[in-house]
């Protein structure tokens, strides 16, 4: 997302609070949400959502779990956008649909099976 540090920084210097940035929340794959920064300390730990940040935009939650603050990408927007899209049609059961949706959804799909 960046060049350098230096680069990353210097967006983080720039965060005001009431601003968006985008989180990766997933322990093992990316699952992002976007939140709006709470608070910024002038020692410049940010909080977002009651979790607190260091001033490199880095939250630990344990040694083997931590959170990174990001910019808000349109790769982020799709990727949040994708997981709700599949979270709705995990939970659908397709033996309850009629012929004609399930035709469609093969037409859809049918190269993928």
């Amino acid at each position: 997302m960046f060049n350098s540090e230096e680069e990353r920084q210097k967006w983080l210097d720039n965060l005001k609070e009431g601003d968006l940035v985008a989180i990766d929340y997933g322990r093992y794959s990316s699952k992002w949400m976007i939140k709006a920064i709470d608070r910024i300390t002038p020692k410049r730990i940010i909080t977002v959502d009651g979790v607190k940040y260091n001033n490199q935009g880095i939250s630990k939650r344990d040694s083997y779990y931590w959170t990174k603050l990001e910019p808000i990408t349109q790769e982020i927007k799709d990727s949040i956008k994708k997981n709700k899209l599949v979270s709705k049609l995990d939970n659908i059961n397709i033996a309850d649909l009629s012929l004609e949706k399930l035709e469609s959804i093969y037409e859809i799909l049918k190269d993928e099976i």
